[in-house]
């Protein structure tokens, strides 16, 4: 698992998470699950993992408890993907997704494994850093956040492979502009918005200045993401006398 960017200057020791978090999914204004991640440095690697938790209803209409779990690898120094794998439990369907690039990094290979009955596909990549996306793991936009957020841009492409059904290797188009200012950990922060725009959809994402991930939306608004922010410490107050 890991990470897009180069550990900011307090990263601790190898094995020892720098950031990690818990991000609140509403629905129709409505929460409806959480997702907890974690980054770590490892060697000449960055290791990123989530666990997106909710209630779901299934395709037999019964509500069930889901759980998707992903991990993330990306080299250190040139954030390029090496691995990515995800579990997901829907009522005891499991479901296994994964990737492995090609030693060229022009290749990448997508499987999938539902309840032990898997196939592979291998999809051509365009030349440069490629991020994953994976259905209900907004982490995977939180790691692209923090590898371009930091950047000078107005307007730039990104490579995308979704692991959808089929599974896609995609072009998207990012553009920054000013944010909201948001009110995170007792604090206003200054944000700047990015928009993620391809042929079929548009995904918004807000992030301070390291490039991290505070609100997420999909294009109609519909679902929103937020990050929790740390419990604000309470003032110490003077005893009236």
């Amino acid at each position: 698992m890991l990470l897009l960017i180069a550990p900011p200057a307090r990263a601790v020791e190898d094995g020892t998470p720098y950031d990690r978090g818990r991000f609140i999914v509403f629905e129709g204004g409505e929460p409806v699950a959480t997702e907890r991640f974690a980054y770590t440095n490892a060697g000449d690697s960055l290791v990123i993992e989530a666990v997106h938790s909710r209630r779901m209803r299934g395709a037999d209409g019964e509500v069930k408890d889901f759980k998707k779990s992903m991990g993330l690898i990306v080299g250190r120094l040139d954030h390029g993907l090496i691995r990515y794998l995800s579990n997901q439990d829907m009522g005891g369907k499991l479901s296994v997704f994964g990737t492995s690039m090609a030693p060229d990094d022009t290749v990448i290979t997508v499987f999938r494994e539902v309840d032990g009955d898997g196939n592979a596909e291998a999809l051509r990549l365009a030349p440069g850093r490629v991020f994953v996306i994976d259905p209900l793991i907004f982490t995977c936009f939180d790691v692209i956040c923090r590898s371009i957020g930091g950047q000078t841009f107005t307007s730039r492409p990104v490579s995308l492979v979704t692991l959808g059904d089929p599974p896609r290797a995609i072009e998207a188009t990012v553009t920054r502009t000013p944010g909201d200012t948001l009110r995170w950990g007792g604090k206003p922060v200054v944000t700047t918005r990015l928009t993620f725009k391809d042929q079929a959809a548009t995904f918004r994402a807000w992030v301070d200045r390291s490039g991290q991930m505070l609100r997420f939306e999909t294009g109609d608004g519909r679902v929103r993401v937020e990050r929790e922010a740390p419990p604000v410490p309470p003032r110490n107050r003077r005893p009236r006398r």
